[in-house]
């Protein structure tokens, strides 16, 4: 039988602190970087820089100023809900903070006259031209490793719209009949994604992905389901559901058709804030995102403005909510507590 080893003797002049610089200077040593401290600054692990989806009550929900710089959004819903509307919101407050957007159309419907009532400046969007899920995570690869080697002043904001369109390389290779095998996307995704997320945050770069719902095969649980979801959902930060809530008619009555919709978000995942928080943004078709009437929704959902029956009042006025665009002007200081997003503890 070997004899026994004799156990080193324990320091215990040292602090606990001190026992941890040593640990970590030892372990650099060997490795530069191995070990870092979180009060040193360290890189990806919380988000502190957003992106405003240029809709009050649905930041709001989202309990920051917008998506989060560094990480993965998902956009899931059904079709013409309002997900590409969100996206070119996003796209055109990211160009008004002086940023960059790049957006992968797998789909070819992206809509130039739209974008541009929103506030997208077409000459200043950068489109990628992905044909399968690999090229794309190849050619996000690619830009993350530019933007961190050059290094820009400002945030950067890459769009997948959509996911559940784009096919994989074994799907391109196979006729249009056959299948290339069962959860191609999500592999194809997974791999994708590894080294994805620490470089979004060094480039300081936002990514969302868009899917489409589909209906899930099963007779229990959730029956909507979308391409790549077990893939998708390990790896995002936030999850915003759309649904279509109705539409939205003339006040006039002039028109019979509809000029827009609303759209219902839900933060079904979240963790820069609490999660399970709703919002119901008017989606007009040209215009997009109502603002003014989303400010609104804020200020009562905060308790700064008072509801009397079919009246509304604030600082002793009372006024009809088809009022409000003419009042705020009179009350700038209520754009403040929409910016701050404090309830009335009054």
């Amino acid at each position: 039988m070997a004899p026994k080893t004799k156990a080193p003797e324990q320091n215990t002049n040292l602090s606990n602190r001190d026992f941890a610089d040593l640990i970590i200077k030892k372990t650099n040593d060997e490795k530069e970087g191995a070990i870092l401290r979180l009060s040193d600054g360290v890189i990806g692990t919380e988000a502190t820089e957003f992106i405003s989806t240029q809709a009050p009550s649905l930041d709001l929900a989202i309990g920051k100023p917008g998506i989060p710089v560094g990480k993965v959004t998902s956009i899931v819903g059904e079709e013409k809900s309002g997900k590409s509307t969100l996206c070119q919101h996003l796209i055109a407050e990211c160009q008004e903070q002086g940023g960059m957007a790049y957006l992968l159309d797998s789909e070819a419907a992206f809509d130039t006259g739209r974008a541009s009532s929103i506030g997208v400046k077409l000459d200043e969007l950068n489109m990628m031209g992905s044909e399968t899920i690999e090229e794309a995570f190849t050619d996000l690869r690619a830009t993350l490793d530019s933007i961190i080697e050059v290094n820009p002043p400002f945030v950067s904001l890459i769009i997948f719209d959509s996911v559940s369109s784009l096919p994989t390389e074994a799907e391109t290779k196979k006729d249009a009949d056959e299948s290339a095998g069962v959860g191609t996307h999500a592999r194809a995704i997974s791999r994708g994604f590894r080294g994805i997320p620490k470089k979004l945050a060094k480039a300081r770069c936002a990514l969302v992905l868009v899917s489409q719902d589909r209906a899930a095969i099963t007779m229990y649980g959730n029956k909507k389901t979308y391409i790549g979801e077990g893939s998708i959902k390990y790896q995002t930060i936030l999850k915003i559901r759309v649904q279509d809530s109705g539409k939205i008619f003339s006040p006039d009555k002039k028109e019979t058709d509809p000029i827009g919709i609303k759209s219902h978000f839900k933060c079904e995942l979240n963790k820069t804030a609490s999660p399970y928080r709703e919002a119901m943004v008017d989606n007009y078709f040209i215009g997009g995102f109502d603002s003014v009437q989303s400010e609104f929704d804020v200020l009562c959902k905060l308790g700064h403005i008072e509801k009397a029956g079919a009246w509304y009042k604030y600082n002793g006025s009372s006024f009809h909510a088809s009022d409000w665009k003419e009042k705020r002007e009179e009350w700038p200081e209520l754009l403040e507590l929409v910016k701050s997003g404090k309830p009335n503890q009054n």
